[in-house]
């Protein structure tokens, strides 16, 4: 009996995890694609070329940031939701 309780709630927990991080998933993958850029019309210099992928690889990173500190928080949560569900 407890056995089948364990595994159903470990089920359940699961569901609940996977559901969340979709949601974050969903949720970060708003952005649009390298595809999606518009092209630049023109050459340009290589100084300039280059100050933009600076530009563009550090927003890159800042939104890489805020994705891992999310993922993180809800690694948290999914954590101390396995611990309540095993207390009851």
């Amino acid at each position: 009996m407890i056995r089948q309780h364990f595994y159903k709630s470990r089920g359940v927990l699961s569901s609940v995890a996977t559901a969340v991080v979709a949601a974050i998933l969903f949720l970060g993958s708003t952005g649009r694609l390298n595809s999606q850029l518009p092209t630049a019309p023109g050459p340009k210099s290589a100084q300039a070329a280059l100050t933009e992928l600076k530009l563009a690889n550090a927003e890159l990173l800042k939104k890489q940031q805020s994705t891992l500190e999310r993922l993180e928080a809800v690694q948290k949560e999914a954590s101390q939701l396995r611990i309540f569900a095993s207390r009851h």
